[in-house]
């Protein structure tokens, strides 16, 4: 570890890229060495956060929509049937769909109608906030965390971990690889970052990135200060009472 953070001049390394970001565009057909390392204090998600659950409520709205199609469709299905003399089959089945509890039940339960609510950034918070807390309960205090949200392969996603000890990451990132989340297999590695300020895009805080999403620097998702605030200051004061 020491002489490859200790080489930043050796051309043989992918010094721009994979030490400073812990990703490289070219992968594994870069010329230049990724030198993954032993021990780290960040850990990195790859592709882990899926931006598409913040779009959820904009999915509820066309399966709601597409639901709308279908009750349309039915019920020109029963007039017909009505035509064909069975009124009163049909009469029976729309009372039922209009009083009976159980058909109203599943409305009611319905994650869509529940998430259209919520707007994208309180989705986003939420998401952040459930992360935050699962890592630093199960396996370390968290110096910091970041997500990004750069549209290309290697950056899509990642989420960056950086614990107080070695030790900490080393358990999170052996456990985390034998776990999923929403459904999805966790890949995890140790990553060279040792400074998520040198590895981020500072013109994307100002809206200013000539590339867009496919810079190859970080393009961080940011919650609200009050958000990040509370949970370090709710990870300082459980610390403190553990000690």
């Amino acid at each position: 570890m020491s002489d490859y953070y200790g080489s930043r001049g050796n051309s043989r390394v992918c010094s721009a890229f994979y030490r400073r970001i812990g990703a490289c565009r070219h992968g594994n057909k870069c010329v230049k060495e990724h030198i993954h390392p032993t021990s780290s204090y960040c850990v990195v998600l790859r592709n882990f956060f899926d931006f598409s659950l913040l779009k959820v409520a904009n999915e509820g709205t066309e399966v709601a929509d597409e639901g709308d199609k279908q009750k349309q469709q039915l019920s020109g299905d029963k007039k017909n049937e009505q035509n064909n003399g069975t009124e009163k089959v049909n009469q029976d089945t729309s009372t039922k769909d209009s009083t009976s509890p159980q058909n109203s039940e599943p409305e009611r339960n319905d994650p869509y109608t529940k998430l259209k609510e919520i707007s994208e950034s309180e989705r986003f918070n939420k998401l952040l906030q459930d992360i935050f807390v699962e890592l630093s309960l199960n396996y370390g205090f968290i110096e910091d965390i970041v997500i990004c949200e750069n549209n290309n392969v290697h950056l899509k996603g990642n989420v960056y971990i950086k614990f107080s000890t070695k030790e900490s990451a080393a358990n999170c990132n052996q456990e985390l690889n034998n776990r999923w989340y929403n459904g999805r297999p966790i890949y995890s590695e140790l990553s060279p970052v040792r400074s998520f300020e040198e590895a981020t895009c500072r013109k994307h805080d100002f809206g200013r990135c000539e590339r867009g999403d496919m810079c190859n620097y970080m393009h961080i998702k940011r919650a609200p200060p009050t958000v990040t605030n509370n949970l370090f200051d709710s990870q300082l004061v459980y610390y403190d009472q553990q000690a």
